[in-house]
């Protein structure tokens, strides 16, 4: 059976991390967390001027070109067994 990570990857400023904000059985029940933490990532991007470099339904990724390590925000679903 297949599960699904929902994970938020962040540098923005002094501030970095990474969380697993849910493990779920379905895929739709891991778009929902996604969809739910989606419009705060969506957010810093705007408020720090980042590029944003993925938008899908499952990804969604931000940052400065040439700075990942120390200025992103990646909220992604990934599916494992």
């Amino acid at each position: 059976m297949e599960h699904y990570v929902v994970v938020l990857d962040w540098a923005v400023e002094d501030d970095e991390g990474v969380v697993i904000l849910g493990v779920t059985h379905t895929l739709e029940e891991a778009q929902q967390i996604f969809n739910d933490n989606l419009p705060e990532q969506k957010g810093y991007t705007e408020e720090y001027g980042y590029e944003v470099y993925e938008d899908t339904d499952v990804q969604y990724e931000a940052g400065v070109s040439g700075h990942w390590r120390t200025e992103h925000v990646a909220l992604y679903i990934q599916g494992v067994i």
